[in-house]
């Protein structure tokens, strides 16, 4: 559970502490932290069941009421039954869901990394070129929106995910950032044909600044070779015009 170090100056914790007596009030927050603690390790979603809140204060359900009226707490139904949870938890926590698909993302891009033939095949299919946008990918840009990254089509945590050539793509951080956890349709986005040219990717700006990803997503097909490709003009040759002469006058005195 992640506390707010303003957490002491917080208005729902100064309510309680000037509605109640301090002791009850201290309580009342011991609860509180220990609730927070117990739901972050099992991954509950900031809801407290009474077979857990009576493990820590016999006079819970007084305590809990507290929390409730300054609105720490709140009274919701699952699975029929009242139990207390957590007010806007997954504003301040991760979700379960999250936790889980964070998971199963780590564990996928550690058995990506583990496959070098399907790496190879990947950036061989694709030319280093994003998918997305067309615009040339920099393997050594760790921080900019034209660096490389993996990018799986059909999102971690969706049914068919995989690592597999086909739903694993060469992806410019700003697109995959554009992307997120959706499918192409969902993010507005399409899918271009391997070693598609398309737009370059703008350097010094960070990915989330830049709400089309890193280029013009998706001008790839019909916009031509990429400036990248295009050698630089040959400047036209200089001619020299032939000095004119004037005459002379001399100035009077």
């Amino acid at each position: 559970m992640k506390v707010d170090d303003k957490l002491h100056d917080h208005p729902k914790v100064q309510r309680l502490l000037e509605r109640y007596d301090e002791t009850d009030a201290l309580a009342a927050m011991g609860l509180w932290v220990l609730s927070g603690s117990w739901s972050g390790d099992h991954m509950s979603d900031g809801v407290m069941t009474p077979y857990i809140l009576k493990r820590w204060h016999s006079e819970w359900k007084r305590l809990a009421a507290m929390l409730v009226e300054v609105g720490l707490w709140e009274v919701v139904d699952v699975d029929d039954r009242s139990v207390h949870q957590f007010h806007d938890w997954t504003h301040y926590n991760d979700s379960k869901a999250k936790i889980m698909a964070d998971r199963i993302a780590r564990q996928l891009r550690k058995e990506l990394f583990a496959d070098p033939d399907l790496i190879k095949a990947i950036r061989a299919r694709d030319g280093d070129r994003c998918r997305y946008c067309g615009c040339l990918v920099r393997w050594g840009n760790q921080r900019g929106p034209s660096g490389a990254t993996y990018d799986h089509v059909i999102p971690v945590g969706r049914p068919g995910c995989t690592n597999t050539l086909k739903n694993v793509v060469t992806a410019c951080r700003g697109c995959n950032a554009r992307k997120k956890d959706m499918t192409p349709d969902e993010a507005g986005m399409r899918l271009l044909r391997p070693g598609t040219l398309g737009a370059p990717a703008p350097e010094g700006l960070n990915p989330s600044d830049s709400p089309s990803g890193s280029g013009l997503v998706g001008s790839g097909a019909g916009s031509g070779p990429s400036p990248d490709s295009i050698p630089d003009p040959i400047p036209p040759k200089k001619t020299r015009k032939a000095a004119t002469t004037q005459p002379r006058t001399r100035s009077k005195a």
